[in-house]
């Protein structure tokens, strides 16, 4: 549903506690000028916390890296197309 150049409607969570598994979260990655928004498949904690992997609903793997809580600018709540 979400293609490059569609425009998300996000809320910016307070706390890691407010995203669940399967929702849609944009968040920034060294090396890109853009926020990747991709869904939460998982959600885990090791020795640097909290973190959740994504994977892109078009994409038969999930992402190769952990997502942090201080990377994420927004839980999608909607899409304008």
């Amino acid at each position: 549903l979400i293609d490059e150049g569609t425009t998300t409607i996000e809320i910016k969570p307070k706390y890691a506690s407010e995203i669940k598994v399967g929702d849609i979260i944009a968040y920034n990655v060294n090396g890109y000028d853009y926020a990747f928004v991709h869904r939460v498949i998982e959600i885990g904690k090791d020795d640097n916390g909290v973190y959740f992997i994504t994977k892109g609903d078009n994409y038969f793997k999930e992402d190769p890296d952990k997502v942090r809580f201080l990377d994420i600018e927004g839980i999608v709540v909607g899409i304008l197309y």
